[in-house]
């Protein structure tokens, strides 16, 4: 099962009494295919931290993932300046000003 991080908002997984919710920074499993909340041309909401998209499913054409299905592995905290960069470019988010690692993460998470 594909293990996603949540970058900004607020997610909430299951029904009932066993609703989860989730915050930017915390990282789960889920069986559903969190790429259809991410939004053309603004932030993404969910990045892929493990495991591979299910093959009935397709992560966007600019989602940090690559064509095999497989994440990059690394959290936003994990990635270079240089990486977080291209993460933003890929997904079009303005970075504005930011230049300094903490600025590109807080603008990944919108």
């Amino acid at each position: 099962m594909p293990v996603y991080q949540l970058l900004r908002g607020v997610h909430s997984e299951g029904r009932g009494k066993s609703v989860r919710t989730y915050h930017p920074g915390d990282e789960f499993a889920s069986e559903r295919d969190l790429f259809e909340f991410n939004t053309p041309g603004q932030a993404p909401r969910f990045i892929l931290m493990s495991g591979k998209v299910p093959p009935d499913t397709q992560p966007p054409s600019d989602s940090p993932i690559s064509s095999s299905g497989e994440s990059p592995q690394k959290s936003l905290e994990e990635m270079t300046v240089r990486e977080l960069m291209t993460l933003a470019e890929a997904n079009g988010v303005n970075l504005g000003d930011a230049k300094k690692k903490d600025e590109i993460i807080a603008a990944l998470q919108g």
